[in-house]
Formats: structure tokens, sequence, C-alpha cells
């Protein structure tokens, strides 16, 4: 099977296609200060990358979540609740850690099946 990469810098790429399953790379969103708007953020750019290579929110399989700060999980998950589609959510994997980037409070990556 081909595999497909898409925007790559050099270091990573944004996106992989294997077969029918797309790949994104860990998003963040530094444009927002506060933990919802970055959230909101990484949202709508998973949404725009998945849908430009194939796919939808209903189609994501897996994601993986990387947080700042414990404290906000909560906060997190109640955000998570009104952006999953209802009836297909995904494996999930939530971890608190270091960030690369001091105003990056949250990352995420998903592994979605093309439509």
């Amino acid at each position: 099977m081909k595999i497909k990469r898409y925007e790559s810098n050099g270091r990573f790429c944004q996106a992989v296609i294997h077969g029918d399953i797309l790949y994104t790379s860990g998003l963040v969103d530094i444009e927002h200060d506060s933990f919802e708007a970055q959230t909101r953020g990484v949202f709508a750019k998973i949404d725009a990358l998945i849908e430009k290579y194939g796919s939808l929110r209903e189609n994501i399989l897996s994601a993986s979540v990387y947080l700042q700060d414990a404290s906000n999980v909560d906060e997190f998950n109640s955000l998570w609740l009104k952006w999953v589609a209802p009836g297909h959510e995904p494996v999930r994997t939530c971890i608190v850690t270091e960030m690369v980037h001091p105003k990056i409070q949250m990352e995420m990556s998903v592994i979605a099946a093309l439509k």
C-alpha cells in the first residue's frame, strides 16, 4: 500500500494516509491565551485537516490529547463532550505533560478512517 504524506516541513507532516486511514500530527493553537479558546482552536484545526484529506469527525478512531496542566482535565472533558460526534466516540488517551512552548496548553492528534 502506498503511503501519502501531506504538508511536510522537513521535520514532520501534518497528515499521512496509509490505506484508508488518516493520521494527523499533533495540533496546537497559540493564537489564543485561554485554555478553552486553545482547545476550541485545536478542535477546529482537526476538523479542517481531516475534512481536507477525506475524513469526518464521525470517522475519528483514536485521539491522543496532551494537557499542560492536570487542573484542565474537567474543562477539557466538558469541551470534548460538546465537540465529539455522539455515538461515534473514538478511543482516547489523555496525558499531562510539559509542552515544547510555554504558551501551549494542549495538543491533540487523531487517527481517522477515510470517508
